[in-house]
């Protein structure tokens, strides 16, 4: 009965964000699990899709400074996307 009351004022276990991050290029990224946040950084232009185990699940795209461009297509497999940023020195 203890177990059960604390489990209740406690509101359940824990979760944990994991932010994963990897290199493609000349481009690095960083995706956050628990926002659904892809940053990625680099230098020139981004022609395809980084990180594409994480497409689907994107829901936030960050676009860092040193990209000079955005190909066409280039995050059409982001279903989900809802919003884009980029740093004032960016696209």
């Amino acid at each position: 009965m203890l177990l059960m009351v604390t489990v209740l004022i406690w509101g359940g276990c824990p979760t944990f964000a994991e932010i994963v991050s990897g290199n493609d290029g000349d481009f690095a990224w960083s995706f956050d699990e628990s926002t659904g946040t892809l940053n990625v950084n680099g230098n020139g232009e981004l022609n395809q899709m980084i990180a594409t185990s994480y497409q689907e699940s994107t829901i936030r795209l960050q676009i860092g400074e040193g990209i000079t461009s955005i190909q066409a297509g280039t995050f059409s497999g982001c279903s989900n996307l809802l919003e884009i940023k980029d740093t004032d020195t960016s696209v």
